[in-house]
């Protein structure tokens, strides 16, 4: 959804790499380009962080802890490329899929920016990988724009109630496993 409603044919999103695959689906396709950005922990994203400043920038996708190296960056590094985005409009994905078992965030510092779009899932922490829901955490501008583009009920209200259910009697079992 935030691809396909954020970006438009051939801009250029900085994908920190490796990465999780899904994202390089829309440069396959050529409706986006994706510029690899070769990084192994927190040194080289600041280096690629500088890069990602001087070039023509649309988007900047981070996987926060990353996946498949499992580094996390310090939310004051995350910070300081979320601020130094936004002054060149470039809007920043971070995706905080494994976000239950790293536990740091910039989600309480979202009134900063207006450039954030923070995405996570139910997937890992609650192993409901199957179920492919996922949510995200943004301004109520971005909020109110991802609204009107996704339609009514993006999944169907039975999923829904399924997976409500299941992460009420999935808490108490995640957060022991997560400790």
């Amino acid at each position: 959804l935030i691809c396909l409603s954020l970006f438009h044919d051939r801009q250029t999103i900085a994908l920190p790499t490796p990465t999780f695959h899904f994202y390089t689906k829309f440069d396959q396709t050529g409706w986006l380009h994706f510029k690899k950005l070769p990084c192994q922990g927190e040194k080289d994203f600041i280096r690629q962080f500088n890069r990602v400043k001087r070039a023509r920038i649309h988007g900047w996708y981070i996987a926060n802890p990353n996946n498949p190296l499992g580094y996390g960056l310090p939310v004051n590094t995350l910070r300081s490329a979320v601020a130094a985005a936004a002054k060149q409009k470039i809007i920043v994905i971070v995706d905080e899929a494994y976000y239950e078992f790293f536990g740091q965030t910039l989600a309480p510092r979202l009134h900063e920016f207006n450039n954030l779009l923070i995405v996570r899932t139910f997937s890992k922490a609650f192993g409901l990988a199957g179920v492919r829901v996922g949510y995200i955490i943004t301004n109520p501008r971005w909020t109110k724009f991802l609204e009107a583009q996704r339609g009514p009920q993006l999944i169907c209200s039975r999923t829904a109630i399924d997976l409500m259910q299941n992460l009420k009697r999935q808490i108490p079992r995640m957060r022991r496993q997560v400790q």
